[in-house]
């Protein structure tokens, strides 16, 4: 199981596909962010009703974070969103990796202590306290680069924000949490490669984080 993080305009997506397409081609791959069971609300629902109907978010402009809940739901939807995680890590990951396949996540469950105003969220703390008690994945993937770059590709957020981000995955994940932190800037078949190469050595029991 592997997890591919970093801020948006990073290549999450790209590095996602390829990953699914070259690397583990062949193989039984389940790609997701959340592997949800319980209720949630409906974010592109909720943003058309924000928006007005026929409107769409320009992605050429600013990310605009919606208003965070009143203060303690935080805690409460860090509870909901970590028994949901929980039922989905024991009924769709777990039986999914045992009879051979892969588990792709896609910001999986620390993009929420990274990114909290995305959740509506005031503090990510919650999360990175619930983090550890899930298991950790195998390998977690952090896509960072010049912050000027990464706008460039996708100018929705602040370079000072994309920077508190970076700086964020370096301290969020567990200490015993395998993590290798991939350079944005590179090309798409180096980072392929890249990946190739650790999830290799993972296959053969070698030694994959890098610090």
């Amino acid at each position: 199981m592997v997890i591919i993080g970093g801020p948006d305009g990073s290549g999450k997506t790209t590095l996602c596909e390829r990953l699914i397409a070259d690397v583990l081609a062949g193989d039984r791959v389940l790609h997701v962010r959340f592997p949800r069971l319980l209720p949630r609300r409906n974010r592109e629902r909720a943003r058309t009703r924000r928006l007005g109907p026929g409107n769409t978010p320009d992605p050429s402009s600013p990310r605009i974070y919606p208003p965070p809940h009143i203060r303690g739901v935080t805690t409460v939807k860090a509870t909901y969103l970590y028994i949901d995680f929980l039922l989905g890590w024991a009924l769709r990951v777990g039986p999914h990796v045992r009879k051979g396949g892969w588990v792709v996540f896609e910001r999986g469950w620390w993009d929420h202590a990274v990114d909290p105003g995305r959740y509506r969220l005031r503090s990510g703390r919650p999360f990175q306290v619930l983090g550890r008690l899930l298991p950790n994945a195998d390998l977690v993937f952090v896509l960072e680069a010049d912050p000027q770059l990464i706008r460039a590709r996708k100018p929705q957020l602040s370079t000072e924000e994309l920077t508190r981000q970076m700086t964020a995955w370096h301290s969020v994940l567990p200490t015993d949490q395998q993590v290798v932190f991939l350079d944005a800037a590179s090309p798409i078949e180096v980072l392929v490669n890249e990946v190739r190469n650790q999830l290799g050595m993972l296959d053969s029991g070698g030694s994959s984080g890098k610090p």
